[in-house]
């Protein structure tokens, strides 16, 4: 399931979209009568790799997702545990490393790292963190599979969650559906606002993309599955 997932999700990245739509559109600009179809298509293509590469729209669209919650939203707040989530590389140190800073300022918490962090283990313990104040979710490669394996072993009770803070509204989603209760603690947040050389970092803007188009769907999926349940 995990891999399916994994191969569907590649389908909907935009640079994949982009890529079926210009064949579409070669195929029926070479080889059938619609040309002015395949040309419409062609155009369409050119339109979207501006308006995603060399615009603001879509550091527009994810400061949307990063400012749903606060970053010292938990200030004040009652808890036992520091629920960091898993993920790619590339963000897992940033959350790991913003765990590890809470736990150290709370250190009668227990820190839970998900099994995707399974490679960082011996960093968590090289910056100090006990073993004994550590727990380790396994058998979670999702959301919603840490959701489940975590509402085993912090019941109700009340915890920080920390993910990425464009993930951040999706996970309390799942979290919250599972009756638990989250605290959410973002980290890599904000992104600036809408970027002024955006003309200059298309590649970054197409890898936003990827990024919006994973979590509303994600988000519109949740939605429909927790409406009819």
């Amino acid at each position: 399931m995990f891999l399916l997932k994994k191969i569907l999700l590649y389908f909907i990245e935009p640079m994949a979209i982009i890529s079926i739509l210009f064949m579409v559109g070669l195929c029926y600009s070479w080889f059938t009568k619609k040309k002015i179809f395949g040309r419409l298509v062609i155009t369409v293509v050119f339109i979207l790799i501006f308006l995603i590469g060399f615009t603001g729209i879509t550091d527009a669209l994810l400061r949307n997702l990063e400012t749903k919650y606060p970053k010292d939203g938990y200030k004040d707040r009652v808890f036992d545990f520091i629920v960091v989530l898993g993920g790619n590389d590339l963000e897992l140190l940033d959350r790991l490393v913003y765990g590890i800073e809470l736990f150290k300022k709370y250190p009668n918490c227990k820190l839970v790292v998900s099994s995707t962090l399974r490679k960082r283990f011996q960093t968590v313990l090289a910056f100090g963190v006990p073993n004994d104040s550590m727990i380790r979710i396994s058998d979670a490669f999702s959301t919603t599979e840490e959701a489940n394996r975590i509402s085993e072993v912090i019941e109700d009770k009340p915890f920080l969650l920390i993910t990425s803070a464009y993930h951040m509204r999706r996970a309390m989603m799942v979290f919250r559906h599972k009756d638990l209760n989250p605290i959410p603690a973002p980290v890599s947040y904000p992104r600036p606002w809408i970027n002024k050389l955006a003309f200059l970092q298309s590649t970054n803007n197409f890898s936003n993309a990827s990024v919006l188009i994973h979590e509303y769907l994600g988000i519109f999926i949740l939605k429909l599955i927790y409406f009819f349940k």
